[in-house]
């Protein structure tokens, strides 16, 4: 057995390591509505660096318009309904108060129309952000910043929802994997 007198110091080392750095957000970018593709944007070449909200592409929007101003007349019609009913309730619920008499059911005071109005209303509302939210959607955009790496698909090309229009690479966040 030996010993060795231990001092202190300095000392160098030299170590060697392969690691490979990605973006942390590397996306497809997927269309939600389907269409005809009407303008592809400068920004959506191979090689372009885009903000978050940088326009890209734009889909045909004449069927979305059309689906908002329907949903807008339907919602109207709701409102209209649920009005008459309730215009019904209280004509009801005067005759019966002014002939001092017992409504004998729901049916006699039309309850059951101003529940189906209120439903019908309730359903419109939704339908309407929903038709809404589909028109915005003709506009893609960039969800976050980055570059694009590739572009799937070209001016007149129709897509469905789902289809890949280009790939996203972050530019601001990345991952080292040693």
């Amino acid at each position: 057995v030996s010993a060795i007198e231990v001092k202190q110091g300095q000392a160098q080392a030299r170590i060697s390591a392969f690691a490979e750095l990605t973006p942390k957000w590397d996306a497809q970018i997927r269309t939600s509505v389907s269409g005809q593709i009407v303008a592809v944007h400068d920004t959506a070449l191979a090689g372009t660096r885009v903000t978050e909200g940088t326009p890209l592409f734009e889909i045909q929007r004449a069927q979305f318009e059309a689906a908002v101003a329907d949903a807008e007349v339907a919602l109207e019609q709701a409102k209209l309904t649920q009005l008459q009913a309730k215009n019904q309730v209280a004509i009801a619920e005067r005759q019966f108060h002014r002939d001092a008499a017992e409504p004998p059911n729901e049916l006699a005071l039309n309850l059951p129309q101003l529940r189906i109005a209120e439903r019908g209303l309730n359903a419109a509302e939704p339908q309407l952000a929903a038709a809404r939210r589909q028109l915005s959607e003709t506009e893609v955009t960039a969800p976050f910043s980055g570059f694009v790496t590739q572009r799937l698909v070209s001016l007149g090309q129709t897509v469905t929802v789902g289809e890949a229009l280009l790939s996203l690479s972050d530019d601001r966040q990345f991952e080292l994997f040693v």
